[in-house]
């Protein structure tokens, strides 16, 4: 290659995109007590609270032995709920350290960027549902009917909150904005998604509303995945979600490739 010449980009940028997501991996685990053990012990303590609070008295829930029917809801919750924290406190916290500059001016498109980010925060929520997972099988043994399906609906439930809490944390000019995001839409969107009650305890209008809730296609679709039973048609609620997924994910690279908020 001439002297002076530039070195043409490749088609991925492979290299810089494993690069940020080990540097944000390992952001999270030197904090691991923040981004693990703290998540894992509050979905927890909720499956204990219920536990003693209604002891073996509640009726079964669609067919279900209640804790049958809420340890799904509580380990889709936890995937959820962990990668927009993740996602949405990285980026506010990339900005107000000056991280964000750096990463904007590495070689790196705003779709390896984008990527960058959200695996990261999905690579933690998969491993904090799995560690709730774990710690409820002795006491409510359960093991996908469908791995796929729990699979692929803990997948897109949490990278379609990712992406908002990336948006959140992008618009963001300070901490307490992201936590306004997350306690007064995110956090009520995912609660009242079917995770502890069916939604048609809900009443007709609430109902109806949780219906067109992401959080409620996720959280009914690891359901369906460890049980085999559901509140919703799969055949319609997953494809759905895998396309809110996508059409996320291409929103927040637009925003990052025309530079929205990316600087403080």
């Amino acid at each position: 290659m001439p002297a002076g010449a530039e070195r043409p980009m490749p088609l991925l940028n492979l290299l810089g995109v494993v690069t940020l997501v080990r540097m944000e991996l390992r952001r999270y685990l030197d904090g691991w007590h923040y981004a693990i053990l703290a998540p894992v012990l509050t979905t927890l303590l909720f499956f204990a609270v219920f536990a003693l609070a209604l002891g073996a008295d509640r009726a079964p829930v669609l067919g279900l032995p209640f804790f049958h029917f809420l340890a799904p809801g509580l380990i889709a919750m936890t995937a959820m709920s962990t990668a927009f924290e993740a996602a949405g406190w990285t980026a506010i916290d990339s900005k107000i350290s000056g991280t964000m500059d750096v990463l904007v001016a590495a070689p790196l498109r705003p779709s390896e960027l984008v990527a960058g980010f959200l695996v990261s925060a999905l690579c933690l929520a998969m491993i904090n549902s799995l560690l709730v997972a774990i710690c409820m099988q002795p006491f409510v043994p359960l093991l996908p009917a469908a791995a796929l399906t729990t699979l692929a609906s803990l997948v897109l439930g949490s990278l379609v909150f990712a992406v908002i809490e990336l948006l959140a944390g992008m618009w963001a000019s300070k901490f307490d904005h992201v936590a306004t995001v997350q306690n007064f839409l995110v956090a009520p969107a995912v609660f009242l998604s079917g995770a502890f009650f069916p939604i048609g305890d809900y009443g007709r209008e609430l109902a109806a509303a949780m219906q067109g809730n992401p959080a409620f296609w996720a959280i009914d679709g690891v359901r369906r995945g460890f049980t085999a039973t559901d509140e919703s048609d799969g055949a319609i609620t997953l494809p759905l979600l895998a396309l809110v997924a996508v059409v996320a994910v291409l929103f927040a690279r637009h925003a990052v490739a025309a530079g929205w908020k990316l600087k403080r």
